[in-house]
């Protein structure tokens, strides 16, 4: 079911996040065959508003409980606000389905390597260190 998917850190500020995100994935999802550039715009400027406070949150948590691989998990983070912005670069450049599906395979990419890999790798050292306290 989609709630346990998406229940990756059972910390509800981040898993809200998560959620958050998943949805507008979807709607977007369902919009970008038709190459809206508008679609893709807002999208991206979600992402601006959401990665900030996602990463910010996430790394307080990976630094309270001595993460060992929070560097790398950072990275992750500082690769998709680059891929962000090369994407907004390319509005009103590119063609707008092309632009449209690029965001689109940007959106799954996160999600099936960073959501579903790297923040439940994260989650498991989270929780381990969390119930020894």
């Amino acid at each position: 079911d989609d709630a346990d998917v998406l229940q990756v850190a059972h910390v509800e500020e981040i898993d809200a996040a998560h959620r958050e995100l998943f949805e507008r994935m979807s709607a977007f999802n369902a919009i970008v065959q038709k190459g809206d550039v508008k679609a893709v715009d807002e999208v991206l400027t979600f992402l601006e508003a959401y990665l900030p406070f996602h990463g910010e949150r996430a790394w307080e948590l990976m630094q309270r409980y001595n993460y060992p691989f929070l560097e790398y998990h950072l990275q992750e983070h500082r690769r998709l606000i680059r891929d962000i912005a090369a994407l907004r670069a390319e509005i009103g450049k590119t063609d707008p389905l092309y632009l449209s599906f690029r965001t689109m395979l940007m959106l799954c990419d996160w999600f099936n390597g960073h959501f579903a890999k790297t923040d439940r790798h994260m989650v498991r050292h989270l929780l381990s260190q969390m119930e020894s306290n």
